[in-house]
């Protein structure tokens, strides 16, 4: 793989550690479906979110959220120019709207519209 910081070709190692997530927490997945502003996806099981895009303009970049005590969510990393779906209060937002939201549904949260491909339980794989 072509190192992005030197050009050069290295090795490349991806690095996957288990997270826990309580049975019946919410999993949320979402497709965006704003023709204007490119393609995004995000994701949420339990604490953890994660969400990437790319841009009409061939950019691209990502973010991963956790929810930390008392509800607030914090970025754990981000990657490129915006943070789709990270934007000011939207997931505080996401928070006290997202629990109405049914698969198939479309929702306008974070400044696009939004397909619900997915809300289930962890661990239980109902609808919500």
């Amino acid at each position: 793989m072509i190192n992005p910081a030197t050009l050069l070709q290295q090795l490349y190692e991806e690095e996957w550690a288990p997270v826990h997530v309580e049975r019946g927490a919410d999993v949320l997945i979402l497709q965006s479906i704003s023709s204007s502003l490119g393609r995004a996806f995000v994701g949420v099981c339990g604490e953890w979110a994660l969400g990437i895009y790319e841009t009409k303009e061939g950019g691209c970049g990502g973010w991963k959220g956790k929810k930390k005590e008392g509800g607030e969510w914090e970025s754990v990393w981000s990657l490129g120019e915006e943070k789709v779906g990270w934007v000011g209060g939207e997931v505080k937002k996401w928070a006290t709207t997202s629990s109405n939201w049914r698969e198939g549904d479309e929702v306008d949260w974070a400044g696009r519209s939004w397909k619900v491909l997915e809300h289930t339980l962890f661990g239980e794989g109902r609808p919500k």
